[in-house]
């Protein structure tokens, strides 16, 4: 995803992940460094992997917290 923000700064990217595809967005959230470039990210169904990152990829998670939507099933989590 960095690789991609980095072709072009000035667009802005929309995120949408289904369960294994929301895991992996979960990742590349925690580690992007273009946060101005994600309008919103769209997550649905993948377990919660807040609880695997690392320090700095939470405080990088707490910085896009308003533009992640991450619906998770409370049953399967």
């Amino acid at each position: 995803m960095n690789h991609l923000m980095q072709q072009d700064l000035t667009a802005h990217y929309y995120i949408y992940g289904h369960s294994l595809g929301a895991i992996n967005a979960q990742y590349a959230l925690a580690n992007c460094i273009y946060p101005t470039s994600l309008n919103e990210a769209w997550l649905y169904e993948g377990l919660n992997v807040y609880w695997l990152l690392n320090d700095q990829q939470k405080a990088q998670a707490a910085i896009l917290r308003n533009k992640i939507n991450n619906y998770i099933d409370s049953r399967t989590s």
